[in-house]
Parts: structure tokens; sequence; C-alpha cells
């Protein structure tokens, strides 16, 4: 009807320019700040109405809208698993135009995030690099602490542990002079999970909930989360069970809100630790199953610290129960709806650490 009527080229505009502007308004919540869970579901709502805009913006040669429109996206993709869409979106936009702007380096930040997510650390090493050359020209202090900071936590992934703390305090260090406090607070958090890597869990456990501090004085959910999720990890090696689990389970319940399934699967990995250490072998064995396939569903790599920590319990529960049973239970975790699992470790509050109560909605 909208051909016969000669108006379907002026809708197909109205609406990539409707959906571009809800992209670009969202933009400022999802990468931080006290709203980011509501604003990422209303893009995850709208994403097929997002993704018709793209492709429209991209059809017309709209490079600033499709390139703009993408790099507002690079949140959702990244916390709600779509990572290989996502990387494909964003590296068609950087291929669109050739430009040296703040966009572009946010655009090679964004992919090189998404490939770090994936365990492609070479190409994200790659975006990142580009990204920081970028950043240093333009003279953007942000951008350049932005980048000094991803490019430590693919150092880590790379066991590089002199090269990341080196890239994490100069990222620190130029926070600081501009009084950027989110740039503080993320050089903060990636020195915990360096620490954790470290294996050095009381410095672990203090970095995390030094950070977490900050990230409440900002009001960042994500940055919250992942704070509690490290300070539980470290917690959890310490053999401080039930701290571990009530920071695990509140870790959980903000991962839940937001829909990051790989945070889910870190802190699913932390309570089955604390599972099989006091004694309930047969629940740790159905939460390790459920973080593989959170991992698996979304195609994202664990870093380091985490694989390890999450083949180690396997191993620790594989030796707790009877062969029969340990990969009855495993594949029970795998082929339960994983919200149903995370659901279940909720409502226990959790009884894996042996403590009443639990978050509520």
């Amino acid at each position: 009807m909208l051909k016969e009527s000669g108006e379907r080229e002026e809708t197909r505009r109205a609406h990539a320019e409707f959906f571009h502007a809800l992209a670009v308004a969202a933009e400022p919540h999802t990468v931080e700040g006290s709203q980011q869970a509501r604003w990422l579901r209303l893009l995850e709502v709208n994403h097929d109405n997002l993704r018709a805009a793209l492709t429209h913006l991209k059809s017309v040669e709209d490079a600033d809208g499709y390139r703009s429109t993408a790099s507002a996206l690079a949140p959702l993709w990244r916390l709600h698993g779509h990572l290989s869409e996502g990387r494909r979106w964003l590296v068609d936009a950087l291929a669109s135009t050739q430009d040296e702007s703040v966009l572009t380096t946010k655009l090679l930040t964004a992919v090189g995030l998404l490939a770090y997510t994936q365990g492609d650390y070479e190409a994200a090493e790659g975006f990142l690099e580009e990204s920081l050359s970028l950043s240093v020209r333009l003279g953007v202090a942000e951008r350049v602490r932005a980048s000094l900071n991803n490019l430590g936590t693919v150092a880590v992934a790379r066991g590089d542990h002199d090269g990341a703390r080196v890239l994490f305090e100069r990222s620190m260090a130029i926070a600081r002079k501009n009084d950027d406090e989110l740039g503080v607070a993320y050089a903060a958090h990636n020195l915990a999970d360096l620490a954790l890597n470290e294996r050095d869990f009381v410095a672990a456990r203090d970095l995390a909930m030094g950070s977490y501090r900050l990230w409440e004085e900002l009001g960042d959910v994500e940055g919250r989360a992942g704070a509690l999720t490290n300070a539980g990890l470290a917690a959890a090696q310490l053999g401080d069970l039930i701290d571990a689990g009530k920071l695990l389970v509140e870790a959980l319940s903000v991962a839940r809100d937001l829909g990051s399934q790989e945070m889910l699967a870190s802190c699913l990995d932390g309570l089955a630790v604390v599972a099989v250490n006091s004694g309930k072998a047969d629940e740790a064995a159905r939460l390790l199953g459920a973080a593989e396939r959170l991992r698996a569903e979304i195609g994202a790599t664990a870093e380091r610290f985490e694989r390890e920590l999450h083949d180690h319990t396997l191993s620790v529960t594989s030796a707790a129960l009877s062969s029969q049973e340990f990969l009855k239970l495993v594949d029970d975790g795998r082929s339960t709806s994983p919200q149903e699992v995370v659901m279940e470790a909720l409502g226990r509050g959790t009884a894996i650490a042996g403590f009443p109560g639990g978050p509520s909605d």
C-alpha cells in the first residue's frame, strides 16, 4: 500500500530518522549510569527496528547517520551478547568512510571490545591500538585513557601482567589529571581484575571493593556488578564463602537486570566455587553447566582467570561425585534455561553459602 501511494521511501526515511534519534538518545544511558538496564531493554525490544534503520542508512549512503547509529548501539551488542552481529555492523561502519574523528575512535574501541569478548585478542589489540593512535593525534584525553585501559585488559588476557599494569596506571594518571572520575573507576576496576589474575586475592578483594565505592558514587550499574563479581571471586578463593555468596548473588541480580550473559556466567562460575566448597557438589555441577551454555550462546570466551577457575572447579566437582552423576548434572545445567538457573540461585538467596534471604525485585 505504501508503494502504491508513493509513500514507501518517505516512510522508510522517517522510520530510520526516528530510530537513529532513539539510539543516539539512549547512548549516554547505555554506556554508564543508573538507568542502563532500562535503556538497554528499550533498545533490545526495538532491535529489529534499529537493524532496519541501519540497513536504510547504509542503502542511502548516509555515512554519518550509519556510523553514529552503529556506535550508539555498541553497548547493546556487547552487554546483551550480540557479539558477532555487532562486530559485523561496526566493521562495516568503519569501512563506510575514512575520517579522523572522535566517532572513529569510538567505533574502533567498540569493535575492539567485541573482538576481545570473543577471545580474538590479536584483532582486539589491532583495533584498540589504532584507536589509541588516532586519539593521541586528536588530543582527546578521554579517548586516550579509554584506549590505554582497554589495551590493558587485552594484555591481562595474554598473560602480560607487567604490561597491563603500566597501561592501567597510565590510564589512571590521565583520568586523575583531568578529574575524570569515570576513568579513575575503570582503571581501579581493571587493577582489581589484574590482581585476580596474579592470584593476589587479598589485594583483588580490596581493590574491587574500592572500585565498587567509586561506581556507587557515579551511580553506574555495570561497574557495580563487575566490582561485586571480582570481590566475590576473590572472597571465594580466600575461603570466605558466606561473603563470597552474598557478593556474587548481588552481582547476579544486577547482571540479570542488565541482560549481560557474560557477567551472569562469571557469577555462576563463582557461585559454583562457593557451592562445591560448601559440600554441594551437585549444585556446583549444574551451575558450571549453565555458565558454559551462557558463554556458548553468545560466542564469548571467558577471561584467563575465570577460564582457569572454571576448569579447576569442574575438576574438584567431578572428584566429589560419581562420573555418571557429574555428567548428568553438568548436562542438566547446560540444557536448563539459563534464566531458570539464575532465578533458582537468586530465589535461594543463596542457600549455597548457608545464609538466609536474597535479593528481591
